[in-house]
C-alpha cells in the first residue's frame, strides 16, 4: 500500500468487460474534478489494457468482490488512502443458470451481495 494520496476518485467494479469497461470509456475526459480512477475486477491484465486506453491517471485493483478476504484488503486500502469518493459504478454482477429450488442458499446469497 501507498501513502494516503486524499484524492478524488471514481471507483468502477466489474471493469475488465462489459458495462463496466465502457463508463470507463466513456467518463474518461468528463471528469474534471477526478484525479484518479480505480478499476476493480478479477480480470487484471484485461484492465491494464483498458488502463492503457484511458486518459485519466488509473489504479487497477484485481480482486474479486464476492470475495470476503478481497474486500477486507479493499476496506483497508480505503482506509489507508483516504481517498474522496466521487462516484460509484457498481457493475460487476454474476447470475447462476437453474431452477431457483436447485440453487444452493449459498449460491443465492451470493447473487445478491455482488448484484444488489
Amino acid at each position: 500500500m501507498g501513502k494516503k494520496t486524499g484524492k478524488n476518485i471514481v471507483i468502477i467494479t466489474g471493469a475488465s468487460s462489459g458495462i463496466g469497461q465502457e463508463f470507463a470509456m466513456q467518463l474518461d475526459g468528463l471528469l474534471h474534478r477526478t484525479e484518479e480512477i480505480w478499476l476493480i475486477a478479477r480480470r487484471k491484465e484485461r484492465m491494464e489494457e483498458l488502463a492503457k486506453l484511458l486518459d485519466i491517471p488509473v489504479k487497477v485493483i484485481p480482486m474479486d468482490v464476492s470475495d470476503e478476504k478481497d474486500m477486507a484488503v479493499f476496506g483497508k486500502t480505503l482506509e489507508f488512502e483516504e481517498p474522496r469518493i466521487r462516484m460509484l459504478v457498481n457493475a460487476a454482477g454474476f447470475g447462476y443458470m437453474g431452477r431457483v429450488d436447485e440453487l444452493s442458499i449459498e449460491e443465492q446469497a451470493a447473487m445478491v451481495r455482488v448484484n444488489c
